[in-house]
């Protein structure tokens, strides 16, 4: 069996997905508030007057609500997802623990209704995550919600041009870079303490998830009638010594502890400060308990796998000495930085401030050529998903489809030709041209050879493309899409693979700038539901994939999403394949 059911590094990337979630929806919202201070090209001659016009048309609430709406749904599928997750993967680890120790299995060994009060709770937290955001203006001394942020920023603005001090441009470039340092906050109304709302997203989930995992820790422990705990271990654990004894938490993870003292193992709350703030499953702790049962478990780390477990990651960068915990921190700090300036970007974007857009462009390209620098020279994986933005924002400028000259919104199916769809032959060409002529677009566009002998266009967006509006049946279809060079993952993703079997496509061929990449249809080909599809193709990636990550095994960049394709093509007795370009 598995040491853990869930290792340090995978319980650090499970809110991540919600967190990005988010992170969309505070910049759907920079978008819907910064797009209306346009009047013209002419900022500097904008007047007070024009100002107080443009304010007295307020703002459309029914844009903010909706995306704050749909946000809230999303989030609520995904966080009963990953709960429920949570939950299958302790009740099979703890089941084969039983099982080991030779004991009788219990009925249950956590009540439903427990972890349904907890999940009830983690989603009255996000519904009160909602209700509580805003912008922090005024130096920080003033929580203002979107559409009040709005008003700010006009008012602010004529107040400044009716000095004389600075023209509308200037005063609207101050509150645009206002707006995007301060992002989205959560207030707690009890406490008064702010924070950013995916690290308010995080801390909500991680809460959830402790609290399953605790009670299945509890009630196993219980009914293997034991006393003592293992602690997990990782890279990079907090290494500085503070203000308690167990402050410096490399010190004692990894190792057997008893609950009791004076025990044949030291005391876990002496040691380890369980419960403490600073202490074991404290604030920002990934380490967790797991009970050990005396002659029946086996240690995940001898004590010297433990002395040398952060070699190699440690790191001297721009003349700088980094211990493994420093290079982790300091990565957080990368990760942040590059969260706050693609805030900034897309804030002076949509106000229409292209030489600030292109500015900050050009910081996050050489952040961002840092960020691969000292992970590399740290020994950390890339964390690409932690400075990642879901993609909620809608495209709503036509596309012009090429060989067509109509002008094409995405989703809207094209008839291009015909063909006789039982000359193989045939039909492969027809996407072997697509792939050709496809081959350095910005946006994703599919052809489908129907079984009907019709060939379908259809023009999607940046990194995705809808074929629901295809009125011929796609089953036992072909299709060839694009992946742009900005947007690929190097293989097919979750909503492809999802798609493919929802539609039952007999063959589905995707490409980018370096390889090709195939699913086919065979005859053990296993059906399932496109949601049970999806939400594996999550769970992979965040699980076994983010292990293999974690270990240095594959270069995430290139190779994740091509990691869970050879796991999920199995599952699903597809045909997979991704070939390298021109070999």
């Amino acid at each position: 069996m598995k040491n853990y059911p869930f290792t340090p590094e995978l319980l650090d990337a499970l809110p991540e997905e919600l967190a990005e979630l988010f992170r969309g929806l505070e910049d759907t919202l920079l978008a819907e508030i910064l797009s209306r201070l346009k009047l013209r090209d002419e900022l500097n001659e904008v007047t007070v007057q024009d100002i107080r016009a443009l304010r007295s048309h307020g703002i459309d609430l029914k844009e903010i609500k909706k995306a704050i709406h749909e946000t809230s749904g999303i989030s609520k599928t995904k966080l009963d997802k990953l709960l429920g997750d949570v939950v299958a993967r302790n009740q099979q680890y703890y089941t084969d623990m039983i099982d080991l120790a030779h004991i009788t299995q219990p009925e249950t060994l956590v009540d439903a209704a427990e972890v349904a009060a907890i999940r009830t709770q983690t989603l009255d937290t996000f519904h009160n995550l909602t209700a509580s955001m805003g912008f922090l203006v005024d130096a920080g001394r003033t929580m203002l919600p979107p559409a009040k942020a709005y008003q700010w920023v006009l008012d602010s603005a004529a107040l400044q041009v009716q000095s004389g001090a600075i023209n509308y441009n200037q005063a609207i470039k101050t509150a645009v870079k206002d707006l995007a340092d301060s992002g989205l906050k959560v207030v707690d109304y009890e406490s008064g303490h702010r924070d950013h709302v995916d690290v308010a997203v995080r801390r909500a989930v991680m809460t959830g998830v402790s609290q399953i995992c605790a009670k299945y820790t509890e009630q196993s422990a219980e009914y293997l009638d034991t006393p003592y705990f293992e602690v997990s271990a990782h890279v990079g654990a907090r290494d500085k010594p503070g203000p308690s004894p167990w402050s410096s938490h490399k010190d004692w993870q990894g190792r057997v502890y008893s609950v009791r003292t004076g025990d044949i193992y030291p005391s876990i709350y002496d040691v380890c400060g369980l419960g403490a703030v600073d202490g074991l499953e404290g604030a920002n702790c990934r380490h967790r308990r797991f009970p050990w049962v005396e002659g029946v478990s086996e240690r995940t780390y001898t004590d010297e796998q433990l002395e040398h477990i952060d070699d190699g990651h440690g790191c001297t960068f721009d003349g700088k000495d980094y211990t493994a915990y420093e290079a982790t921190q300091m990565q957080r700090r990368i990760e942040r930085t590059v969260r706050k300036l693609k805030r900034e970007k897309a804030a002076y974007k949509a106000a229409g401030l292209h030489e600030d857009e292109t500015a900050v462009n050009i910081r996050l390209r050489r952040l961002n050529a840092k960020y691969k620098a000292f992970s590399a020279e740290a020994g950390l994986p890339e964390q690409p998903e932690r400075m990642r933005v879901y993609n909620a924002t809608r495209i709503s400028k036509s596309i012009k489809s090429a060989g067509n000259g109509n002008s094409v919104s995405p989703g809207d199916p094209v008839l291009v030709g015909t063909v006789d769809f039982s000359d193989k032959t045939a039909a492969m060409k027809v996407l072997s041209d697509a792939e050709k002529e496809l081959a350095d677009f910005d946006y994703e566009v599919n052809y489908s050879v129907t079984k009907d002998g019709k060939v379908w266009r259809v023009s999607g967006e940046a990194a995705t493309v809808d074929l629901s509006a295809i009125p011929s049946t796609l089953n036992g279809s072909y299709s060839y899409h694009n992946h742009p060079r900005e947007k690929t993952h190097y293989s097919f993703s979750a909503e492809d693979v999802a798609f493919f079997m929802d539609s039952k496509e007999e063959l589905s061929i995707a490409s980018d700038d370096r390889f090709i990449y195939i699913m086919r249809r065979t005859a053990k080909t296993v059906e399932k539901a496109r949601d049970v599809v999806y939400n594996r193709f999550k769970e992979l990636e965040r699980t076994d994939v983010f292990e293999m990550m974690w270990k240095g095994q594959i270069n995430p960049d290139v190779d994740k999403y091509h990691e869970v394709m050879k796991i999920l093509s199995k599952e699903l007795e597809v045909d997979y394949v991704r070939k390298e370009k021109n070999k």
